[in-house]
């Protein structure tokens, strides 16, 4: 399973390994090898960043994050809780009403939990691009874009959601309104 892309990251948040049940801490050095086991190559990246010593400034810049925008494992698990617990059967028959309703309750926790993950995956995006040797301006341009749309974002998480949703949607009604030529 170690060897499965993203099973760390399911280890760090489930706190331990579902086959050895040994804990996992949810430290930010392990949040940052989760996510770059998503990546292909991305535990051996982790090695070579971890040799070159550059995880522990990006793990601190996510433990700076994480007090910032006071997140918890706790708040975390207890935000999925409560949007668990407030749906119903009646959700399936709207559930556009539904995700309407989660939204308006739950818009501004998710925008920081959406705004963490954009962050923790622009720290491993800068480690990547560091360890790929790319120049470093072109990594800070990068950053700062990246950086800009995140402010985007920030401004207005429900907007961002409902414009992804909407792509989405389009997305799929032009494949199924050309399926044929597909």
């Amino acid at each position: 399973a170690l060897d499965v892309p993203g099973y760390h990251l399911i280890t760090v948040i489930l706190g331990k390994d579902i086959f050895t049940d040994q804990v996992v801490e949810r430290t930010p050095t392990n949040l940052i090898k989760g996510f770059m086991s998503l990546i292909p190559g991305g535990n051996e990246q982790f090695e070579q960043l971890s040799e070159s010593g550059v995880i522990p400034d990006a793990a601190a810049r996510i433990e700076v994050l994480i007090e910032e925008l006071g997140l918890t494992w706790e708040s975390v698990v207890r935000l999925f809780t409560e949007i668990w617990d407030s749906m119903s059967i009646e959700d399936l028959i709207d559930p556009i009403g539904a995700f309407q309703r989660v939204l308006d309750q739950f818009g501004e926790p998710i925008g920081r939990l959406i705004r963490f993950v954009i962050q923790v995956i622009m720290v491993v995006l800068e480690l990547v691009l560091r360890l790929m040797n790319f120049p470093f301006e072109m990594i800070e341009r990068i950053i700062a874009n990246a950086m800009s749309a995140f402010e985007d974002i920030k401004r207005d998480p429900v907007g961002f959601l409902k414009n992804m949703l909407d792509a989405v949607k389009l997305g799929f009604s032009n494949f199924f309104d050309n399926i044929l030529t597909h």
